[in-house]
């Protein structure tokens, strides 16, 4: 259950920095017109496979 938690606020943390004044602007929710966010998950077992699924489910490309 941890790693679940872990995982999912490894994106939404992600998320969060790249949506702030001093980030790039990127959205990773799915946007009709707008391209794919891409997101690299660094790392492996469970909470990469977890923040890989949160980001895909947003609607971005993950990979691992």
């Amino acid at each position: 259950m941890d790693e679940r938690i872990a995982g999912i606020q490894a994106v939404l943390a992600g998320a969060h920095a790249l949506q702030s004044p001093a980030g790039r602007g990127v959205l990773l929710a799915a946007v009709d017109g707008a391209d794919k966010a891409n997101v690299v998950v660094i790392g492996s077992g469970n909470v990469g496979a977890v923040a890989a699924h949160t980001a895909a489910v947003l609607g971005a490309t993950s990979r691992c």
